[in-house]
């Protein structure tokens, strides 16, 4: 199962940057303790992708999850649910980030949110924002160089 999940973080990768070879997505992979969106982060900063805004492309973002969860065949075997799980919890990220921070996390809070997530009648929008950001802000906490993690080398991104 493991190795399947790193299929399917890989699989992500190499689709939303179509010129990253795989072992260049399981190093940066592995610089970001396997966190997919750090990750992102780093090679947006490696390879100079100054115009490169994830949040705006919703529909790019769902297509690289369909693949990840096909790659990782998903336990749900269906990359539609895959995604609605996603959309689900981007709306209430924030919150979730600020309960589970929090030095007494509300538990009960928590899991009315989780489940009052799934209950809309409509699937929510996917908001990419506060994932993004929040990624940026792990990204800061993080130190690749000190890490001993060796970052694949920076080159430009291809057209």
């Amino acid at each position: 199962m493991e190795l399947r999940s790193l299929d399917g973080l890989v699989a992500f990768l190499t689709y939303h940057f179509p010129y990253l070879p795989e072992a260049e997505a399981t190093a940066y992979l592995d610089a970001a303790g396997a966190d997919l969106l750090v990750a992102a982060h780093l090679i947006v900063i490696r390879r100079g992708l100054r115009d490169f805004c994830l949040y705006n492309n919703t529909a790019a973002v769902e297509t690289a999850l369909r693949c990840a969860a096909a790659t990782a065949r998903h336990p749900v075997n269906d990359p539609e649910q895959f995604v609605l799980g996603w959309r689900q919890l981007s709306n209430v990220l924030k919150e979730l980030d600020s309960q589970l921070s929090s030095a007494t996390p509300d538990y009960s809070h928590i899991n009315r949110l989780m489940r009052d997530s799934g209950t809309s009648t409509a699937p929510p929008a996917l908001d990419l924002k506060t994932p993004w950001e929040l990624a940026r802000a792990r990204l800061a906490q993080l130190c690749p160089s000190g890490s001993g993690k060796e970052l694949p080398p920076a080159r430009a991104a291809m057209k």
